[in-house]
């Protein structure tokens, strides 16, 4: 009654499985980094001070970021970019890999 189900996957098929993972992990602090600047951005002081001192426009209102909430806000985007595609061509090599390693039994 009860059958064992082995699965065999070649040293390529690990390797893209775990990039792949590797992948989505940056992509989601990436993501969540970005929330959790924009958050800061809403909670950003209307008047300068010593530390916030990098004007930013936030619907028409002006209000004032550090240079580290600034630079967060600036290249967050930019490296969720390439995760973004990084994470869909592992996706493309994991899913290409276990297929050919179903093909091979």
């Amino acid at each position: 009654m009860n059958k064992v189900i082995t699965v065999r996957l070649s040293l390529p098929s690990v390797i893209a499985a775990a990039l792949l993972a590797l992948a989505v992990a940056a992509m989601v602090a990436c993501t969540a980094a970005w929330f959790v600047a924009m958050h800061r951005v809403t909670q950003a002081p209307p008047k300068p001070s010593a530390e916030h001192t990098v004007p930013y426009n936030r619907h028409g209102q002006t209000v004032y970021l550090t240079r580290r909430e600034d630079q967060l806000r600036e290249w967050l985007s930019v490296a969720g970019l390439p995760l973004g595609f990084g994470v869909f061509a592992l996706g493309l090599w994991t899913r290409y890999s276990w297929i050919k390693d179903q093909q091979r039994k």
